[in-house]
């Protein structure tokens, strides 16, 4: 018994889904272990920052807005360590 494209279609959507559901729980366990936050802080923090695991932490670590924090990455070349500045993260 062959698949049919559907069958295709949700295996793929399915595959997909467990590959992102890996990303976000390993941006979020480096967002907890970094900036000292809970669960609840660092999934808030990665939504305002469109899932973006450096935005997030030099939002947190900086106490700074998202705008803010893209700036800072931006004038670091993508350092965190230099766009947070070591302002209170363990990193």
């Amino acid at each position: 018994m062959g698949l049919n494209a559907l069958d295709v279609a949700v295996i793929v959507v399915y595959l997909a889904w467990l590959k992102n559901e890996k990303l976000l729980e390993r941006g979020t366990s480096i967002v907890q272990c970094i900036a000292k936050v809970n669960r609840t802080v660092t999934l808030s923090a990665l939504e305002v920052a469109d899932m973006q695991v450096p935005v997030a932490l030099v939002m947190l670590c900086g106490k700074v807005t998202k705008a803010e924090a893209v700036r800072r990455l931006k004038r670091a070349h993508g350092s965190i360590r230099r766009a947070i500045k070591r302002d209170r993260c363990a990193y």
